[in-house]
């Protein structure tokens, strides 16, 4: 709930007019879990209890109305970790500003999500990404924040090879397009600044850069997604400086949601991805997957949410390797996941949860966040959390 009283009280005690910050706006939301994981890893590490936060938030936004139905806006989203584990910094999440309009929908800069992302975004919910209980991020081969234009030969050593694969991603210093509604149909457009390619040599044929489109439909119960990204330049590989010839690397997925009765959502997206590894030998890979998700409020308080998660072994040039993914059968790995979640009120509400991570029988690739397993290795968490929106 967008708390504007906040923002005229503060307005009163700086002796500002009221009307200068009437349009401000507060809100946010704090996640917190505490739950038994099992490594299954084989080694010394046991079974622990942990405690997590994720995705909190506080959102500070404002905008300014202008003439002829033009308003300039600003957006910065901070983490709000009570925990004190995952600090982002001010203005660390979605950020930016901008125009907007009915008629052009919205035009800023910032550091936000793309749109590729934005199209799973809805068809996930519940689940969210960086959490225990939130592995759909498999399917992207992990979830980069706040990142640029790929690996460090390109970036000076500040990204990890991660931030040149992941496809779920919250992209730095951009341009964004968010359109308006035409009708239930919508479409969002993002694309990179320059700002890492200073690192190159003015010899260098390297031009990194990202660009992201996506589009919704949504007319009563039904909503359909898709996204496209394209990396141009990245360096998947990490390869050193000279090895790497360039190359594009994408990323494409389309989604649905049904909502039956008012009560039963059920949501699921396909996707696939393709890497140039821009090696002498002009390797290549790609990865598909699926996830299909459930949110069933049965009644009152009551709900029941699930996720089944697939990501098939990645094909292409034999031994080829990006991050997580490495061509090879049996490389692939399932996710399953069941909540009971109990809603004190529309803002508050406490669950528990299982949720067990199993790789295929050649790769130890993937986990739960929390520790490395082994090959063929399966993990499991399970416990209980707190939501709360303001």
């Amino acid at each position: 709930m967008n708390k504007t009283v906040m923002a005229l009280a503060v307005a009163g005690a700086l002796a500002a007019p009221a009307a200068a910050l009437a349009q401000v706006n507060i809100s946010g939301s704090i996640h917190l879990q505490m739950f038994s994981h099992d490594p299954g890893n084989q080694s010394s590490e046991k079974k622990t209890d942990i405690f997590e936060t994720t995705e909190p938030n506080i959102v500070i936004s404002g905008e300014e109305k202008l003439a002829g139905g033009l308003s300039a806006f600003f957006v910065c989203e901070s983490s709000f970790d009570v925990l004190g584990t995952a600090i982002d910094g001010f203005c660390g999440r979605n950020s930016g500003v901008g125009f907007k309009s009915a008629g052009m929908g919205s035009i800023f800069a910032g550091n936000w999500d793309t749109p590729h992302k934005m199209a799973v975004s809805p068809m996930r919910g519940w689940f969210g990404l960086n959490n225990v209980f939130a592995r759909s991020t498999i399917l992207w081969n992990t979830a980069p924040s706040d990142v640029g234009n790929g690996f460090n030969t390109l970036d000076a050593g500040v990204q990890s090879t991660a931030n040149a694969t992941g496809f779920s991603r919250r992209q730095r210093e951009t341009l964004n397009w968010h359109g308006p509604n035409w009708g239930g149909f919508s479409v969002q457009l993002q694309y990179s600044g320059g700002n890492d390619g200073t690192n190159l040599s003015s010899a260098s044929p390297l031009k990194p850069r990202m660009t992201s489109l996506g589009a919704r439909f949504g007319t009563g119960p039904l909503l359909i997604t898709a996204g496209y990204e394209e990396h141009k330049d990245f360096n998947p590989t990490g390869a050193a400086t000279g090895a790497y010839l360039g190359g594009t690397d994408d990323s494409w997925v389309i989604g649905a949601a049904y909502t039956f009765f008012g009560a039963l959502k059920v949501s699921g997206v396909y996707t696939e991805n393709n890497y140039e590894l821009g090696n002498a030998a002009n390797a290549t890979l790609k990865a598909k997957g699926y996830a299909l998700w459930l949110d069933w409020t049965i009644a009152g308080p009551h709900s029941i949410k699930a996720q089944y998660v697939v990501q098939d072994s990645p094909s292409g040039t034999a031994g080829a390797n990006v991050n997580t993914y490495t061509v090879g059968a049996d490389r692939g790995a399932e996710v399953v996941t069941l909540v009971y979640s109990y809603a004190f009120s529309k803002r508050t509400s406490l669950y528990g949860a299982y949720n067990q991570l199993k790789n295929d029988a050649n790769t130890a690739a993937y986990s739960l966040g929390q520790t490395t397993t082994t090959v063929g290795g399966t993990q499991k968490a399970y416990g209980i959390g707190m939501r709360h929106s303001f």
